[in-house]
């Protein structure tokens, strides 16, 4: 494969909004993972149009740090690891990445707060930057975590 070949292949992946590509030929193998925009302009809300009895909230999102599959519970367990409401501390496991066949890697709170809600379903392919979950980290100095006992930090 030539350059100009690669450059025209990330230029259509880009125009196409393709995020993975993987091609294999006669002993080459390639993969290609663009990374994705958290926040894209179309997204921004204009706060004078919600709602004035909304509760106030501080949202964190806790975003992957690798490519994988992500899980809500790890594979020999049943319970996920955390539900919505559930208070966290920093390093608490909230989910795992399934990086290959053997390895997982575990996504942990990197702020204290309260679950909001999972952005990411068990078992979707992920890619490093993808937000997976919502922590509301308002008042959350007074939260006591009981999740999460059997992992180590």
């Amino acid at each position: 494969m030539k350059l100009l070949d690669l450059n025209t292949l990330l230029k259509w992946l880009k125009e196409d909004d393709i995020h993975i590509f993987e091609l294999e030929e006669r002993g080459m193998s390639l993969r290609i993972v663009m990374q994705r925009q958290l926040q894209p302009e179309g997204c921004r809300i204009n706060a004078s149009s919600l709602p004035a009895n909304l509760p106030k909230r501080r949202l964190h999102l806790v975003v992957a740090d690798a490519n994988g599959i992500f899980l809500t519970a790890h594979p020999l367990r049943a319970a996920p690891l955390v539900a919505s409401g559930d208070a966290v501390t920093v390093g608490d496991v909230l989910g795992l990445l399934k990086v290959t066949d053997v390895v997982y890697k575990a996504v942990r709170a990197n702020r204290q707060g309260r679950v909001v809600r999972a952005l990411a379903g068990d078992g979707q392919l992920i890619e490093a930057g993808s937000p997976l979950f919502e922590l509301d980290i308002r008042n959350s100095s007074d939260l006591t975590s009981v999740k999460n006992k059997t992992w180590k930090k």
